[in-house]
């Protein structure tokens, strides 16, 4: 998986069962074909060796923004191996003298070149402690996508086990300019001319079958990641191989390393996992040590040892690890985490072409190994073995490690607003910002259509009108209770429901200016006589 590493679906295909169930591993136990998670009481190979891996401190550690803890399942990386020894989820280039194990290759083989010759065999000098996969029912040595024409012999005898066994599969079956032909008995994938310097696979478990010679050839699946890939997707086991090399976490035991003039002594604690970081395998003046060897228990399958490669990486220096006790005591507990590498890689031993000790698990790499010989198992993007490199030995990967649940301590919210900071409405308000009516009402008469009911006004009889006098009159005062009547002289009157407050006044101003009329003409009178 790559994060932009690719995501691993389920892979549905198993290699003796088809596309469900469970099919046999490495390790001759049946084995989840969706998942490589096991529970802690589930038997795995770490039990066919006489041990069970215990689980990191049972403590919950972590870092300011996570807690780390085992979950009481295991995993192993190399499930996703399938049950072979080298695995190439890309192509492969392999220039080594031999394979004692059994390889997959996602993409197209190259094996050795014309005129030379790679055999694929069971055991020579290495373990015999392993069962060969099995793939649609039948134990294969080689599974492949495709095979180069710039290839030589690859010589698939599975010689060193009784009875010899072990098929060529061809997950993109056959692709031209090969063809298969018959060779002492057996069938022979090959090229026209190819038959004694190749390029050609020579089956020789695979009897000639002339009605179909390449039928034991085929594979019900079409892609050689349907069988082998049966573990957990990359990238979670990616997410959990980070933490136990993580000091925060507190997964695993952080070996101690002590010097010993060119030497590195590790101190492993039994039962439980043992993660360095690659750089303190170094001396303090920088170099690299010739020897490894342990102060108290060695790397097993219930005390496994992880090298953790840093990313940014691209050449590692690989070594020895048996420290002294012999490969077969610590090969299939080791393994070389270059999980965070992608691109090109490079791995070498520390002098020349010696040994390397332990697995090498490096999914997104394009991984150049050279080496003489290698004990464990490879995984890698793409592989290329160098042609001065010795005998890969297939010591498997034993031993089973803790998942890990993650469970975040800081908030689980953002810290920064997922809304706007700008408002989302016109910053200008949509309604005018002035009163759209006077802010001081204007009284204007109101009628009460209930309670003020036009009245019928009596007919006034016509009255003398007063002469206008020089002097303003004051205006009278409102009626209590406030007439509400307009007082201008254009409007006209409302009805009332009363007698007229003017009336009275203008028949008192009428009845005085007759007085003072009547007086008037009294006066004159006797004058007139006189």
């Amino acid at each position: 998986m790559r994060a932009t590493r690719r995501t691993a679906s389920a892979y549905a295909a198993a290699r003796e069962t088809g596309p469900s169930g469970s099919a046999p591993k490495a390790d001759g136990i049946p084995h989840s074909t969706t998942s490589g998670r096991r529970a802690l009481t589930i038997g795995t190979a770490a039990l066919v060796a006489g041990a069970t891996l215990a689980l990191a401190p049972a403590i919950t550690a972590g870092s300011a923004d996570a807690a780390f803890a085992a979950d009481g399942t295991t995993f192993n990386p190399f499930d996703n191996a399938g049950g072979f020894s080298l695995y190439a989820r890309g192509d492969a280039n392999l220039q080594h003298s031999e394979v004692e194990g059994a390889i997959a290759v996602g993409g197209t083989l190259t094996a050795k070149q014309p005129g030379g010759r790679l055999p694929i065999q069971h055991y020579v000098t290495g373990t015999a402690d392993y069962t060969a996969p099995v793939i649609d029912g039948a134990a294969t040595r080689v599974l492949i996508g495709a095979y180069s024409d710039q290839s030589g012999i690859l010589d698939v005898s599975g010689s060193g086990i009784a009875p010899n066994d072990g098929y060529a599969k061809l997950a993109g079956g056959e692709q031209a300019p090969f063809f298969f032909a018959y060779r002492g008995g057996y069938a022979q994938y090959v090229v026209p001319g190819g038959e004694d310097q190749g390029p050609s696979i020579d089956a020789k478990n695979q009897a000639w079958d002339a009605a179909d010679p390449g039928a034991t050839f085929r594979t019900a699946e079409t892609s050689v990641a349907a069988y082998v890939e049966q573990g957990d997707a990359w990238d979670q086991v990616d997410g959990w191989l980070a933490p136990l090399a993580d000091p925060a976490a507190g997964l695993a035991n952080r070996v101690e390393v002590a010097h010993d003039t060119d030497r590195a002594v590790l101190a492993l604690q039994a039962g439980v996992v043992n993660v360095i970081d690659y750089a303190d395998l170094f001396l303090p003046g920088g170099a690299y040590p010739t020897a490894v060897t342990y102060a108290g228990p060695l790397p097993a399958a219930d005390t496994p040892l992880i090298i953790r490669v840093p990313a940014g990486t691209t050449s590692v220096i690989g070594m020895a690890l048996d420290g002294g006790a012999g490969t077969d005591a610590v090969a299939n507990s080791i393994m070389w985490d270059l999980s965070a590498l992608s691109g090109p890689v490079t791995m070498a031993p520390n002098t020349g072409n010696g040994q390397l000790d332990g697995s090498v698990y490096a999914p997104h790499a394009d991984l150049t190994l050279t080496f003489g010989p290698l004990g464990g198992q490879v995984i890698a993007e793409t592989l290329t073995t160098t042609g001065d490199s010795g005998e890969t030995h297939a010591y498997y990967f034993r031993a089973e490690l803790p998942t890990v649940v993650v469970t975040p301590t800081g908030p689980t919210t953002p810290t920064e607003p997922t809304a706007p900071t700008e408002p989302i409405t016109p910053a200008e308000p949509t309604t005018p910002t002035e009163p759209t009516a006077p802010t001081t009402p204007t009284e204007q008469p109101v009628v009460n259509p209930v309670t003020e009911q036009p009245q019928p006004q009596p007919e006034q009889e016509p009255q003398p009108q007063p002469t206008p006098s020089a002097t303003p009159t004051t205006p009278a005062p409102a009626p209590a209770g406030g007439d509400l009547s307009p007082t201008g002289s254009d409007t006209e009157a409302l009805p009332s429901t009363g007698v007229d407050p003017a009336l009275p006044l203008g028949i008192a101003v009428g009845a005085v200016t007759l007085g003072a009329l009547g007086l008037l003409l009294a006066l004159r009178r006797p004058a007139a006589r006189r």
